[in-house]
């Protein structure tokens, strides 16, 4: 669960100043519906990226084709652990700053694409690695290119968008130091970029791009098995011995049939994400040849490939967070397919129906695995393995794993017995939420890497101003995890706190299997 700021005007020491008070406001309003409302912002921010991603891919696109492709990428959006969180709100602002661009583009106005640098320029208060927002520039490259437009029109549009965004910035800088709080904010807003031992240092995010994209690849075997064995029914009809030919259909429909089992049971989104961005380039490539198509379907693709690839910038993930933006790629690979089946409907209706027989099998076991296997609405795990509750009322109508259900159970009543209102809590950050405590630094998610150790050490020795010292819970899990995992190996700020816990008058006031929970002696 990702940690839920609602103290904003403590909580701003990130990079994703708007993000958290973007949550910050909506809470305020729908804060009745507990955790809910931040489910709900979720859900509505996904569903704006559809609405203004359909807008684009109709133009070119089936209308039917086009909301089967938009669904897939929402389904694909909802399946996604944490809520209310700055992923999904960088997509939407990279779909609502692509549907500015194309908009001025094909209409070739400039205030669209004056919007569209302000959408990006903003976007980066949301989430620092959104400075790449700039890419979006080569879609303007691209149309000026293949519209033999003259170059001060393309250097035009493009002082407009840089504008756009330099502007943003500046007032975005020029807001958060009127509210005093700029300081805060700038000393950790480059903070998630160093550290040489943080899981954003750039020399791992580059290995684990690498090993992410060669995996998917690796990954891709089933749906390239699938995809031979339908076109391969092009040729079957050309055998001329009847036996022959149908031992041959046989065997294509079963292989056929066991793809469609493997990808139900084993779905890597990761090799879906790059289908789909194979489908869509070689369709930009042959519609290049037409010039109905040449200008829309590839610039389409240009920014359906930013869309998926910019969550995943700067990301720990390696390019799993490119299924957050499948909003425009999902529709376009489709529209392939599609293009393929009515050519072969043409020619051939046996070898069409088939190829709609095999496309409704795929496109049905993806939405199995979606919605039932890999659980769809933010639970990562099994959904029929999420059936626990924790008592609490603001977690009403939300469902989780066992293991998440009897450590927050087990945190809430015990916490509940103590009257001291400051906690240190390494992971498990909503335990604030629904405790009701107050976090001692001022601050959650003490785990992450925008959190240095050093700062850690200093910030613990240095809260002399609070009345009494914290509750400390020591998690002896993996509080990330659906399912429970023992720590091996505690890290180094565990330690950090342990020591601290060490070298106060502290006492165990709770323990179990899975946490520990100290007091000091006073309480």
């Amino acid at each position: 669960m990702q940690p839920i700021f609602l103290d904003y005007a403590t909580e701003t020491t990130t990079s994703q100043v708007f993000s958290r008070l973007f949550d910050y406001l909506f809470y305020q309003v729908f804060g009745f519906m507990g955790l809910s409302a931040l489910y709900l912002l979720n859900v509505c921010t996904i569903l704006f990226s559809a609405f203004f991603a359909y807008k684009m891919v109709v133009k070119i696109v089936p209308k039917t084709v086009a909301l089967l492709g938009i669904l897939l990428s929402v389904l694909s959006a909802m399946n996604f652990i944490h809520i209310a969180n700055y992923n999904t709100k960088t997509v939407f602002l990279a779909v609502l700053c692509a549907f500015s661009l194309f908009t001025g583009l094909t209409k070739n106005k400039l205030v669209p694409l004056f919007l569209g640098g302000l959408i990006a320029g903003f976007s980066i208060f949301f989430r620092f690695p959104n400075v790449m927002f700039l890419l979006f520039a080569g879609a303007i490259l691209y149309w000026n290119i293949v519209k033999r437009q003259k170059a001060s029109l393309f250097f035009k549009q493009t002082f407009v968008f840089l504008l756009g965004m330099a502007l943003a910035v500046g007032a975005s800088v020029a807001g958060v130091w009127c509210i005093d709080l700029f300081s805060p904010v700038s000393l950790s807003f480059f903070s998630v970029q160093s550290g040489s031992t943080g899981s954003y240092e750039l020399i791992a995010l580059l290995r684990g791009y690498i090993t992410g994209i060669l995996q998917a690849l690796a990954n891709t075997f089933p749906y390239v098995l699938a995809l031979v064995c339908a076109a391969s029914t092009l040729f079957v009809a050309k055998i001329e011995n009847t036996v022959a030919r149908r031992i041959v259909y046989c065997i294509n429909i079963c292989v056929l049939f066991a793809s469609v089992f493997y990808l139900a049971k084993s779905f890597d989104m990761p090799a879906l994400v790059l289908v789909f961005g194979i489908l869509t380039y070689i369709g930009s490539v042959y519609f290049l040849q037409d010039k109905t198509f040449e200008p829309l379907f590839a610039l389409l693709f240009i920014f359906g490939i930013l869309i998926a690839a910019i969550p995943c910038i700067g990301s720990n993930t390696k390019i799993n967070h490119a299924k957050l933006g499948l909003f425009v790629l999902a529709p376009l690979a489709l529209s392939i397919i599609y293009f393929v089946y009515k050519q072969l409907k043409t020619k051939n209706k046996a070898q069409a129906y088939m190829l709609k027989g095999a496309a409704t099998l795929l496109l049905a076991a993806f939405a199995f695995n979606f919605v039932i296997l890999s659980g769809a609405f933010m639970e990562p795990s099994n959904r029929l393995q999420i059936t626990s509750s924790i008592q609490s009322e603001k977690m009403r109508g939300i469902f989780t794993s066992a293991f998440r259900a009897e450590f927050c159970n087990t945190a809430i009543r015990e916490l509940s017995k103590i009257s001291n209102p400051y906690m240190i809590l390494y992971g498990a950050d909503g335990i604030y939420y629904l405790s009701d405590k107050i976090p001692y630094l001022n601050r959650c998610g003490i785990n992450f890497d925008s959190y240095p150790k050093e700062r850690l050490q200093s910030d613990l020795y240095t809260q002399h101003d609070k009345a009494q010292l914290p509750i400390v819970l020591l998690p002896k899990v993996d509080t990330y995890s659906w399912q429970r995992h023992v720590i091996a190996e505690k890290s180094e700020k565990q330690l950090i706190i342990e020591e601290f816990v060490r070298s106060h008058d502290y006492k165990i006031q709770y323990e179990d299997e899975n946490m520990t929970i100290y007091v000091p002696v006073s309480t």
